[in-house]
């Protein structure tokens, strides 16, 4: 056995980062908790961290493969994870290649990409899959079954409409709202303000959408770790695993269309959108990307949303968004700017209650 130790100082990660980089691995971010082990002569010969209830940033030197230090790093983090939470909540983004590693520890396969794969401890996919087919049995018969996911990051004008158009286009839509907590509106509030901004839709459209969480196996790209050193491939692998595994939940709803707006801007989510036609068709899913929503000839968009608050600029953000985010980015933006008068977005914004 090799001996622990938590890396805290910066010689120890800068050590680590240098051995994440020989073994072709970035540093994750966002760690909890990084481990490392050292041979006799202090040296740092194998690292992982916990990133949430994600093992993430495994590596071992080349010199010391075939040593069992996997099988110790992985040991030592869940006996770490089970002091602050449930051990049937872990989950390990991989290479394909080392999947079956970490499934002869114990990890059930959740999904393989021949890129990327992800595994969990206790096998929990089966179950979301089935509480997906419980719910849209639940729900009245409909004829073609839609879906978006959206982060919402925060709720605008522009969702709105990609909502209203989908609809349109659809007999039911289910909103999938992203659940992890890694943007400047925690998950409560933006789905909050998703649930808001549907609701208030007209008549005959609002009934016949479902909002509700996104769930764990719907992943973010900002959790998403970064296996892979070009930023393209990041994304191409994100997109390829996310939506894997959104083909098989939309399965279970019923779900035979995705609606997605266009991006002009970010080139991440245009390849995204890009991987999206590509993977879901195979899959029986129909996928209908809708050009964006635009004022004075730019496309609405959170990102640009953001921005604005971050500038100042209340006014302007406030044309962008529905009056139920209108009201509530008055308390961002008190928050970001705490000695200017953030009463001014856009009309309608007086502070309003929501439950």
């Amino acid at each position: 056995m090799y001996s622990e130790r938590q890396l805290t100082t910066s010689w120890e990660l800068k050590e680590r980062a240098a051995l994440l980089a020989s073994r072709g691995l970035e540093e994750p971010g966002r760690e909890r908790y990084i481990l490392g082990l050292y041979d006799d002569d202090e040296r740092l010969v194998a690292t992982g961290s916990l990133v949430g209830n994600t093992l993430q940033g495994i590596a071992v030197d080349i010199r010391h493969d075939g040593e069992g230090l996997i099988s110790q790093l992985v040991s030592s983090l869940m006996a770490h994870a089970a002091q602050t939470g449930p051990l049937q909540d872990l989950r390990i983004f991989t290479k394909a290649d080392m999947a079956s590693r970490f499934a002869s520890l114990g990890y059930h396969m959740v999904a393989n990409t021949g890129r990327v794969a992800l595994l969990e401890w206790e096998s929990l996919f089966p179950r979301r899959l089935k509480q997906l087919a419980e719910l849209a049995a639940s729900l009245p018969a409909a004829g073609v079954s839609g879906a978006i996911v959206m982060n919402a990051n925060p709720f605008t004008k522009g969702h709105e409409w990609l909502v209203r158009q989908a609809l349109d286009r659809c007999d039911r839509l289910f909103v999938l709202v992203v659940e992890e907590d890694c943007s400047l509106f925690p998950f409560a509030d933006r789905f909050a303000l998703v649930r808001e901004g549907v609701a208030a839709l007209p008549a005959g459209q609002a009934e016949r959408a479902v909002v509700m969480p996104g769930g764990p196996y719907c992943i973010s790209s900002a959790t998403f770790p970064s296996y892979f050193t070009r930023q393209q491939d990041r994304v191409a692998v994100h997109a390829e695993l996310d939506l894997d595994l959104f083909a098989r939940q939309a399965a279970a709803l019923g779900v035979t269309r995705r609606f997605a707006g266009t991006e002009p801007y970010c080139p991440a989510t245009s390849a995204y959108n890009e991987t999206m036609q590509r993977v879901l068709p195979p899959h029986g899913i129909e996928v209908v990307l809708l050009p964006r929503l635009e004022q004075d000839g730019q496309a609405i968009s959170a990102s640009r949303v953001r921005s604005l608050l971050e500038e100042g600029r209340f006014e302007e953000a406030g044309q962008l968004l529905p009056p139920a985010t209108r009201a509530h980015c008055l308390d961002v933006a008190r928050r970001l700017h705490p000695h200017q008068d953030c009463s001014k977005t856009g009309g309608d914004c007086a502070p309003q209650s929501r439950n």
